[in-house]
């Protein structure tokens, strides 16, 4: 179970426990026999690293869709990045980044435009000279705001992903499939984002997805002798 579930001192009682309904049962996690869903929340101008993953927000059943949210401030013109993590019956929680979405609110405190769909199938493939091509389609159907256009987000090669810094804009037009290639990049851990945005500017993010680079040229053989033995 991971530790930031239980505190041994209050069993179950904490701040977490109480969400998590661990306080009826002295800090076993049992009474989410089936799994359950975390949310989490950041300030959306730090990026993913801004996310408090120490204190749940709200906790629904694994099944369930919808997660009610309450007594949690939203101050007036601020965008926040809200963080889903799926948790198994034995406490232990997922340590992705899929489910990401960024809320923003006007300076009146009212939140900006509704959702558009999040794109479906992305994928990353490696490319020639150290690039790479990211791929995705979007499905128009029973969205709340219509696509006008997606952002493409990257870690950069290192940490976490900047979400604050748009790598690429491509105009949504209905087409099947919508692709990314990247300039050459540097060594290292990729990680890569897309985000379908409503004409408000209300944005969905995609799942996280990731490829490893070596960029690093191939050693010099030098001079090769060969002699008959």
């Amino acid at each position: 179970m991971d530790a930031k579930f239980h505190n041994g001192l209050s069993e179950g009682d904490s701040a977490n426990g109480v969400k998590l309904s661990m306080g009826l049962t002295g800090g076993d996690f049992w009474a989410r026999i089936g799994g359950c869903r975390n949310v989490y929340r950041g300030n959306a101008d730090g990026g993913a690293e801004e996310i408090d993953f120490s204190k749940v927000l709200a906790v629904c059943d694994i099944e369930s869709n919808p997660i009610g949210i309450t007594g949690v401030v939203h101050e007036p013109g601020k965008s926040y990045l809200y963080a889903v993590r799926s948790v198994n019956c034995a406490g232990f929680e997922e340590q992705s980044l899929d489910g990401l979405e960024r809320v923003s609110f006007d300076a009146d405190g009212t939140l900006i435009g509704k959702t558009c769909n999040s794109v479906l199938d992305i994928i990353v493939e490696p490319a020639k000279e150290s690039k790479v091509k990211i791929s995705w389609r979007y499905c128009p159907i029973n969205e709340q705001s219509e696509c006008v256009k997606f952002c493409v987000y990257s870690n950069g090669g290192c940490g976490e992903i900047n979400f604050c810094e748009v790598i690429e804009n491509i105009i949504y037009n209905r087409l099947a499939v919508y692709t990314f290639e990247s300039d050459m990049l540097d060594s290292g851990k990729w990680r890569f984002c897309v985000g379908a945005v409503s004409a408000a500017g209300y944005e969905r993010m995609s799942r996280e997805i990731t490829v490893d680079i070596d960029s690093a040229p191939i050693a010099d053989t030098g001079d090769i002798e060969a002699e008959v033995i």
